[in-house]
Formats: structure tokens, C-alpha cells, sequence
């Protein structure tokens, strides 16, 4: 995703091997807005669910929302650099 996007996730997103995402915001991606209704599972070293680079990001995880890695070194979620990035957790990671 790049700057002032929106993705919406209500299925299922699987991911295996190394160095993949599950939603990215590579580059400089700013101001954009991930909702997560549904399964986001990541296999894979340094593979995160969502991540981000960018700034003033929102990183919604809702109710219905749940977060699975299963490798070493990929977090749920990551926010690596950039200021003022927000996730919010109501469903389970």
C-alpha cells in the first residue's frame, strides 16, 4: 500500500516462506488505514502480519480479527520507523 490507502481484510490471508507480509506498507507508505475482520496467518522468518514503514498509519485489528506467525523474529504486527502510527487490539493475536 502507499500514502492514503485503505485495505480491508474479512477473509482469510496465508502467507509462507521468508521475508513475506501479510499486508505491507512498504516504501514510505503514510496515512492509511488496515482493518482486520478475518485470519491473517504468516509462516515464515521475518514475516510479519501487517507491516508498516510509514507514518500517521492506522492498524485496526477488530473483534472478529485474529493475528497468527509461527516463525521466529515475525511479530503480528510491526511499525518499524515512522512517528505517530496507531493500532488498536480488540480481537486476538
Amino acid at each position: 500500500m502507499h500514502d492514503q490507502s485503505q485495505a480491508t481484510n474479512a477473509g482469510t490471508i496465508t502467507v509462507s516462506g521468508n521475508f513475506f507480509d501479510g499486508i505491507s506498507m512498504g516504501g514510505n507508505g503514510n496515512n492509511n488505514t488496515v482493518i482486520n475482520r478475518g485470519t491473517i496467518i504468516t509462516s515464515g522468518t521475518f514475516s510479519e502480519s501487517i507491516f508498516t514503514l510509514g507514518s500517521g498509519n492506522t492498524l485496526l485489528n477488530q473483534a472478529s480479527g485474529t493475528i497468527i506467525t509461527q516463525e521466529n523474529d515475525s511479530p503480528a504486527v510491526h511499525a518499524f520507523g515512522g512517528s505517530n502510527n496507531v493500532l488498536t487490539n480488540a480481537g486476538a493475536i
